[in-house]
């Protein structure tokens, strides 16, 4: 087992992405894991996704800007997977990405960056990231894209696929 736990495997498939804390990514895992929920709960209970997010090894370009391609396409991705599930008749109210800002990780210390803006430890100036653009369209206009953002130098979006399959046009 891991850890020492019996009974708990590890098993990270070779073809799906990961994130940089080693985290496998495969964004139908939260509409599998939202439609069980809903499954499993009295109606009328409304779910909230209340952290959803990746870490990515962030840093400001020469332009001064952050291109996290890859965090954006993650975003993309598991909203689609969020769409999905309302159309599948999922009762979900809300997605909060997790986080705004980079913070400090109790396990990894500054090392390890969630958020949708840039923080210089440092200094403590801030830069709103492209995924804080990208999230920002989609809370204005209430809809995801169909594309998936460009695409960081992996290849991959942020699922691990050439490309995201658009599930929905609205968000909620």
């Amino acid at each position: 087992g891991i850890g020492g736990r019996p009974g708990v495997v590890e098993f990270k498939p070779a073809d799906l992405r990961q994130t940089s804390m080693g985290w496998v990514v495969e964004p139908t895992g939260l509409f599998d894991t939202l439609v069980a929920v809903s499954d499993e709960t009295p109606d009328g209970l409304v779910l909230y996704i209340t952290e959803n997010g990746c870490a990515v090894a962030d840093s400001v370009n020469a332009d001064g800007e952050v291109e996290d391609f890859d965090r954006a396409a993650y975003i993309h991705a598991h909203l689609a997977e969020a769409c999905r599930a309302i159309v599948r008749g999922v009762p979900l109210a809300g997605y909060f990405v997790w986080s705004l800002l980079d913070n400090f990780e109790w396990a990894w210390g500054c090392d390890k960056r969630f958020g949708l803006v840039f923080v210089d430890f440092d200094t403590q100036k801030r830069i709103p990231k492209r995924s804080a653009s990208f999230y920002r369209q989609v809370a204005i206009t209430n809809s995801l894209p169909a594309e998936t953002p460009p695409l960081g130098a992996t290849g991959v979006d942020g699922a691990g696929n050439a490309k995201a399959e658009p599930a929905a046009d609205a968000v909620g």
